[in-house]
Protein backbone atom coordinates (compact mmCIF):
# COMPACT_ATOMS: atom_id res chain seq x y z
CA UNK A 1 0.00 0.00 0.00
CA UNK A 2 1.60 3.24 -0.81
CA UNK A 3 2.01 5.49 1.93
CA UNK A 4 0.85 9.33 1.72
CA UNK A 5 2.74 12.13 0.24
CA UNK A 6 3.51 15.44 1.26
CA UNK A 7 3.28 16.75 -2.14
CA UNK A 8 3.46 20.59 -0.47
CA UNK A 9 6.47 19.62 0.77
CA UNK A 10 7.94 18.88 -2.32
CA UNK A 11 6.63 21.70 -4.15
CA UNK A 12 8.47 24.90 -1.58
CA UNK A 13 11.48 22.49 -1.92
CA UNK A 14 11.86 22.87 -5.56
CA UNK A 15 10.63 26.35 -5.66
CA UNK A 16 12.87 27.27 -2.97
CA UNK A 17 15.82 25.76 -4.62
CA UNK A 18 15.12 27.05 -7.97
CA UNK A 19 14.58 30.54 -7.01
CA UNK A 20 14.12 31.76 -10.76
CA UNK A 21 11.27 29.92 -10.63
CA UNK A 22 7.97 32.02 -9.96
CA UNK A 23 4.97 29.87 -8.67
CA UNK A 24 2.69 30.24 -11.58
CA UNK A 25 6.21 28.91 -13.91
CA UNK A 26 6.43 25.37 -11.04
CA UNK A 27 2.40 25.07 -11.84
CA UNK A 28 2.73 25.24 -14.98
CA UNK A 29 5.44 22.73 -15.68
CA UNK A 30 4.89 19.26 -17.11
CA UNK A 31 4.86 16.71 -13.83
CA UNK A 32 7.80 14.65 -15.20
CA UNK A 33 10.38 17.96 -15.40
CA UNK A 34 8.91 18.58 -11.74
CA UNK A 35 9.95 15.40 -9.86
CA UNK A 36 12.81 15.86 -12.52
CA UNK A 37 13.72 19.24 -10.63
CA UNK A 38 12.75 18.10 -7.44
CA UNK A 39 14.53 14.52 -7.58
CA UNK A 40 18.45 16.90 -8.86
CA UNK A 41 18.25 18.81 -6.11
CA UNK A 42 20.29 16.39 -4.12
CA UNK A 43 22.28 15.52 -6.75
CA UNK A 44 23.59 19.21 -7.34
CA UNK A 45 23.56 19.78 -3.33
CA UNK A 46 25.90 16.70 -3.32
CA UNK A 47 28.00 17.62 -5.79
CA UNK A 48 28.61 21.39 -4.25
CA UNK A 49 29.17 19.62 -1.01
CA UNK A 50 31.72 17.27 -2.63
CA UNK A 51 33.54 20.25 -3.94
CA UNK A 52 33.65 22.26 -0.82
CA UNK A 53 34.94 18.79 1.07
CA UNK A 54 37.64 18.98 -1.24
CA UNK A 55 38.43 22.44 -0.43
CA UNK A 56 38.71 22.02 2.71
CA UNK A 57 40.64 18.67 2.61
CA UNK A 58 43.26 20.78 0.61
CA UNK A 59 43.44 23.48 2.79
CA UNK A 60 44.13 20.99 5.00
CA UNK A 61 47.19 19.87 3.99
CA UNK A 62 50.52 20.07 2.08
CA UNK A 63 48.84 20.02 -1.69
CA UNK A 64 46.52 22.85 -0.83
CA UNK A 65 48.63 25.10 -3.82
CA UNK A 66 48.16 22.41 -6.08
CA UNK A 67 44.84 22.22 -5.77
CA UNK A 68 44.50 26.24 -6.02
CA UNK A 69 46.27 25.91 -9.13
CA UNK A 70 44.07 23.61 -10.64
CA UNK A 71 40.93 25.62 -9.82
CA UNK A 72 42.76 27.91 -11.65
CA UNK A 73 43.27 25.82 -14.50
CA UNK A 74 39.38 24.47 -14.72
CA UNK A 75 38.27 28.40 -14.24
CA UNK A 76 40.27 29.40 -17.63
CA UNK A 77 41.18 32.75 -18.44
CA UNK A 78 38.35 35.43 -18.78
CA UNK A 79 38.11 37.03 -22.96
CA UNK A 80 39.40 39.92 -22.85
CA UNK A 81 39.76 42.96 -26.03
CA UNK A 82 41.86 45.37 -26.68
CA UNK A 83 40.15 48.42 -26.98
CA UNK A 84 42.33 50.34 -29.22
CA UNK A 85 42.35 47.88 -31.69
CA UNK A 86 38.35 47.05 -31.43
CA UNK A 87 37.98 50.11 -32.07
CA UNK A 88 39.55 50.12 -35.71
CA UNK A 89 36.80 49.21 -37.90
CA UNK A 90 37.89 46.22 -40.29
CA UNK A 91 36.31 47.25 -43.62
CA UNK A 92 36.81 42.91 -44.89
CA UNK A 93 35.02 41.86 -41.59
CA UNK A 94 31.73 40.95 -43.33
CA UNK A 95 33.48 39.92 -46.15
CA UNK A 96 35.69 37.82 -43.89
CA UNK A 97 32.86 36.19 -41.95
CA UNK A 98 30.86 35.09 -45.06
CA UNK A 99 33.67 33.35 -46.07
CA UNK A 100 34.05 31.37 -43.22
CA UNK A 101 30.68 30.39 -42.91
CA UNK A 102 30.80 29.02 -46.71
CA UNK A 103 28.65 32.09 -47.95
CA UNK A 104 31.61 33.82 -49.95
Amino acid sequence: MPSALDFGFYFDRVLHFYGGLSYRELLSLPIRTFWRLSNNINRIRAETDIRSFHIALASQSRQAHEFKDSLVIEMGEPTTVDPIASAIPDKDAIAQLKQLMGQG
